[in-house]
């Protein structure tokens, strides 16, 4: 019996030592996003004057029609001191997490479509955000023809 009872242990040490150790892999400094936005609004910017930084790409336009179809790619970049955390120097927010934006509107668009949008933040609180725009404006002939130079 305890040549037997000796044996098992030897058996389970055996296949223990040869099992994979189970590791749980976290990046170093990782943002706790959780926490850092425990007790922010998104609804209210930040307290100090803000400067914004505006980068619009135009992809392509097309006008027909009097209206002019326009892909873009809008980039703004502020800093938002509620957000400063220490570790990694930049962090991609999940789209479920959107901190305070500007609003910004193209006034005379008859349609604004927003495809796609990603944004990032640094550990100074500068907030980068980047969104493809599908946008629709009416041109009015008129218009176009004085500064084109064309008549009709």
């Amino acid at each position: 019996m305890f040549f037997l009872l000796v044996w098992q242990c030897m058996v389970l040490s055996v296949t223990c030592r040869h099992d994979s150790p189970i590791v749980i892999e976290r990046p170093l400094n990782r943002v706790e996003l959780d926490d850092l936005l425990m007790e922010y609004n998104k609804d209210h910017g930040p307290t100090d004057n803000v400067s914004i930084t505006v980068d619009i790409t135009i992809n392509s336009a097309r006008l027909s029609e009097d209206v002019l179809r326009i892909s873009l790619t809008l980039e703004q970049i502020w800093i938002d001191g509620r957000l400063m955390f220490k570790g990694v120097s930049e962090v991609p927010l999940p789209n479920n997490v959107q901190p305070w934006h500007p609003d910004t509107v193209i006034v005379n668009a008859l349609s604004n479509e927003i495809k796609a949008a990603s944004t990032f933040l640094k550990h100074d609180g500068t907030v980068r955000k980047r969104q493809l725009c599908f946008v629709e404006v009416v041109c009015e002939e008129s218009k176009l023809d004085d500064e084109v130079g064309v008549t009709v």
